[in-house]
């Protein structure tokens, strides 16, 4: 920016620039954890659900990670350029809003493989109780299971 408009930056927000521009690598490194989860949650049992569960968690944290420093850094430069009188307007574009909707929807995928996990587990729990002891009515018919509470 400051090649573009040759209006210099000061030294604390170039250097902060520099330092924060070197972490954009974790881009695609949570990107990479992100699909990891996704592949390990696919076909996989409790233990595989759980280890999902994990691995999503961590990349959730390296995208709370990368949302800060983009953040902070493009907050920097934003800064800079609406207040150098240079007659450039920078806002916070597209990219950094899907971001923002790609940690909120991970966090709830995350959630989501962890609660069917245990559910999971919970649920084969109850159907194996239940068939040492099948529940009958009067008639010694066995009962019919009602789907959503109805029926």
């Amino acid at each position: 920016m400051a090649r573009i408009d040759h209006t210099p930056f000061s030294t604390i927000a170039a250097g902060t620039s520099d330092g924060l521009t070197r972490v954009m690598v974790l881009h695609p490194i949570a990107c990479g954890v992100a699909f990891i989860a996704f592949l390990v949650s696919l076909g996989a049992g409790l233990v595989g659900s759980l280890i999902g569960a994990f691995v999503a968690l961590v990349a959730w944290v390296l995208t709370l990670i990368v949302l800060a420093v983009d953040f902070s850094l493009f907050g920097i430069i934003k800064h800079h350029v609406n207040r150098d009188r240079s007659g450039s307007h920078a806002y916070f574009g597209s990219g950094i809003w899907m971001l923002l909707a790609a940690f909120v929807l991970l966090f709830f995928g995350m959630l989501i493989v962890f609660i069917t996990c245990c559910s999971a587990h919970r649920e084969k729990k109850k159907l194996e109780r239940n068939d040492q002891y099948p529940a009958t009515d009067l008639t010694g018919a066995p009962k019919r299971k009602k789907k959503f509470g109805i029926i």
